[in-house]
């Protein structure tokens, strides 16, 4: 009976080795299964989270894109306006240029004055000439308030 004793054990030693051989399989498939469905998890939510800022990098796409179709819309339609105004002031101001150059010219020539035919002619050729460079010397005018506006201090404690 011995033998069958010590067979019986052997098989018994071999079935609870091969059984705890199993069991740290299994343990091992447990865990690499848990490391799986945890980074299951975590791409799930990385997806979820990718999908929520490409739904709302769209939509400030649409509005960018809405605002550059609005800003364009609205710099052609002042781009027509300027065009009308432009219009306008070229119509005035050759209207009173001329109205002010025949006038000097007409009351030169029928009224008397103390100025002599050259100082007439000077002030007309610059009456002529004022609509031309009248632009270069607002400019220099406005450059010089900046220049004189930059000289007062900034700082009362300076």
């Amino acid at each position: 009976m011995s033998e069958l004793e010590n067979r019986a054990k052997l098989i018994a030693d071999e079935t609870t080795e091969k059984i705890n051989e199993e069991a740290t399989k299994i343990n091992q498939q447990i865990d690499t299964y848990n490391a799986l469905f945890l980074n299951y998890i975590n791409v799930v939510d990385l997806y979820e989270k990718y999908k929520r800022e490409n739904a709302e990098l769209f939509i400030e796409l649409k509005d960018e894109t809405n605002d550059v179709l609005t800003n364009e819309r609205k710099t052609y339609y002042e781009d027509q306006q300027i065009d009308s105004l432009k219009f306008y002031y070229y119509y005035f101001l050759v209207t009173v240029y001329i109205i002010c150059v025949m006038s000097f010219g007409i009351f030169s020539l029928l009224y008397p004055s103390q100025s002599t035919t050259i100082i007439k002619t000077v002030i007309f050729i610059l009456l002529i000439a004022l609509p031309f460079i009248s632009t270069f010397i607002l400019g220099v005018i406005i450059y010089l308030i900046y220049e004189l506006y930059n000289l007062l201090p900034k700082n009362v404690y300076r």
